[in-house]
């Protein structure tokens, strides 16, 4: 139920259009991208504790194969894969209030527990929310695409 709220939160920020200074959205933008690469850069390094502090406690990750998870499932069961690539390319973030949406293209090349090498390109949407004042990854939805 809390993780709906959050959600229809979001959109009826989207909709009003409910933004923030100019400048503050530009140094909001650079923040949150900012948390992008250190997402992918923590992924990379399998560094579990730094994910967990850059995901809410809230956060539905939705993977491109359809799986969804919690953060404890998410943080679990990314533990078991050997991720060699995790490129956001072209990123795009549009900042509403204390909600930002990242949009871009996302490579990536990972091993599975039983040696499987998996290869994808994915088009990725991801929402951050501004919690005691640092941004955090809530939500996770990409979709495979060759």
């Amino acid at each position: 139920m809390e993780n709906a709220i959050i959600i229809f939160v979001t959109l009826v920020q989207i909709i009003a259009g409910v933004t923030i200074t100019p400048a503050q959205t530009d140094r909001n933008q650079q923040a949150v991208l900012d948390q992008q690469r250190a997402f992918a850069s923590a992924i990379l390094k399998s560094d579990w504790k730094k994910l967990e502090a850059l995901c809410h406690d809230d956060l539905i990750y939705t993977h491109s194969f359809g799986r969804v998870d919690t953060k404890s499932e998410f943080l679990t069961n990314r533990a078991k894969l050997r991720v060699e690539q995790w490129e956001n390319e072209t990123p795009s973030v549009k900042v509403y209030k204390n909600t930002a949406i990242v949009h871009s293209n996302l490579k990536v090349k990972l091993t599975r527990p039983n040696g499987e090498v998996r290869v994808s390109q994915q088009r990725a949407t991801d929402v951050w929310v501004l919690h005691n004042k640092k941004w955090l990854l809530v939500s996770h939805q990409s979709t495979s695409y060759q």
